[in-house]
C-alpha cells in the first residue's frame, strides 16, 4: 500500500515536491508514538505539506489514501 499511495503522491504532485515532503515527514515522524495506527505517518505529510507549502496539496495527498481506504 504504501509504496503505491508515495508514488500515486509522486505523479500527481511532481518528484521534487512530494520527496520533499515525504523527506520531513519521515524525518518528523514518532516511530514510538505511531503503534498500530496506519494514518500516523500520512497525517505527518499532511502536516508537513501544510508546513512547506501551505496545505497545497492536502486534498491530493487525501485522496491517494483515501482510494486505499485509509482515512484522514
Amino acid at each position: 500500500m504504501w509504496g503505491g499511495a508515495f508514488w500515486q503522491i509522486r505523479q500527481a504532485i511532481g518528484k521534487g515536491t512530494s520527496d520533499k515532503l515525504l523527506l520531513q515527514a519521515w524525518k518528523n515522524f514518532d516511530f514510538m508514538k505511531s503503534g498500530s495506527d496506519l494514518t500516523v505517518f500520512p497525517r505527518e505529510l499532511l502536516k508537513q505539506d501544510q508546513r512547506l507549502d501551505g496545505g497545497k496539496y492536502t486534498q491530493q495527498i487525501r485522496d491517494v489514501f483515501q482510494q486505499r481506504g485509509l482515512k484522514l
